[in-house]
């Protein structure tokens, strides 16, 4: 699973149960990203075959969603909390937890050049997965080769220009929460594996801070 979304519905999770007898032998694998940089992705990404409006026109709720794109999106949490094995309520809505066990990461832990780190990454990884033999680091993709700028409808999103900066915001404020909520309740969470563990919090932390600024370290 890419990133949360993909569970954000109890629909996607009965789906789940129903294909698969044994679902609860089935290791989920989470990724999840800084909402600021998510949603400049994601934003480029629609661009390959979509006109988009405005990214300040996709401030807030589903009424201004294009292609699945809004900074609503990124509140991970809210999709994350159905991972617990204790029954939760978000907005009034029953979330009822799966007991798959799951495997979390960031997508920053892909570019890390420091090797002691990415090879616990790598251990944790292969150790959840059971493999039988190790995954070699240099299978470890550093990052996804988008297509060139040729191929998109309008100009990509560069979202540290000074324009975006109220998007950031909101963004970021999402990246707080988000932060604060995995920070509370994962390192210790029945069934839940954070891939190099130290790493993966320290990265989560960054998500309350704008990657633009030059005080940011990812």
């Amino acid at each position: 699973i890419k990133w949360p979304m993909a569970i954000s519905k109890q629909t996607s999770l009965r789906k789940l149960i129903t294909l698969y007898p044994q679902h609860k032998h089935t290791k989920l694998i989470v990724g999840l990203r800084h909402p600021v940089r998510w949603f400049e992705s994601f934003y480029n990404f629609r661009l390959l075959k979509f006109s988009m409006p405005s990214p300040e026109s996709l401030i807030g709720g589903n009424k201004v969603a294009a292609r699945g794109v809004r900074t609503e999106l990124a509140q991970f949490e809210h999709y994350l909390m159905q991972l617990l094995f204790t029954t939760q309520t978000n907005n009034d809505e029953e979330w009822f937890p799966l007991e798959n066990p799951v495997f979390l990461y960031t997508q920053e832990q892909f570019q890390e050049d420091n090797v002691t780190r990415l090879e616990t990454f790598v251990h944790d990884l292969t150790t959840f997965m059971e493999l039988s033999e190790p995954i070699q680091t240099f299978m470890i993709p550093h990052y996804n080769q988008h297509s060139n700028d040729t191929q998109y409808t309008q100009p990509k999103l560069n979202i540290c220009e000074e324009e975006h900066s109220k998007l950031r915001n909101v963004l970021v404020s999402n990246g707080n929460r988000t932060a604060n909520w995995i920070l509370k309740h994962l390192p210790t969470a029945k069934g839940v594996t954070l891939g190099g563990k130290e790493q993966f919090l320290r990265i989560v932390d960054t998500f309350r801070y704008d990657p633009c600024v030059p005080q940011y370290e990812s």
